[in-house]
């Protein structure tokens, strides 16, 4: 079993709603510095790392154990951006979630295959989506 780097690079900005003009940007990360803002939450299992390099967020992990970072940002309409390492599996692949609170996130995947995996709980309804680019 080898060590995967799952994620790199994520830009988060106020965005543009369907049907609303656009709004001025509201905050940006891009992660540079020497560490992580302390705004951010980590968490990472034994032996997985999450690191700022050259501009990006780095978190490396190894299969069915976890590594992400959290953050509350009090707006809506947020876009994130970065790139996404596939993997076969669907339940331990590497996502970018979006969390309003227990009953309402998504989560969106890129698959080995190309596929897009991507599922949506929004008031409590949950739902799974594999579809193509």
């Amino acid at each position: 079993m080898t060590k995967k780097h799952l994620f790199s690079g994520i830009l988060l900005v106020v965005s543009t709603a369907l049907g609303q003009q656009p709004k001025p940007i509201g905050w940006t990360e891009r992660f540079q510095g020497p560490g992580l803002d302390p705004a951010w939450q980590a968490h990472v299992s034994a032996g997985n790392t999450i690191a700022l390099q050259e501009g990006a967020l780095r978190i490396s992990a190894w299969q069915n154990t976890f590594a992400h970072v959290e953050r509350p940002l009090g707006v809506d309409l947020v876009r994130a951006e970065g790139t996404l390492v596939p993997d076969d599996a669907a339940s331990w692949v590497c996502s970018l979630f979006l969390y309003w609170d227990p009953a309402n996130w998504c989560q969106v995947s890129v698959l080995r295959d190309g596929m897009f995996y991507a599922t949506e709980l929004v008031e409590g309804r949950y739902r799974e989506y594999r579809v193509r680019p």
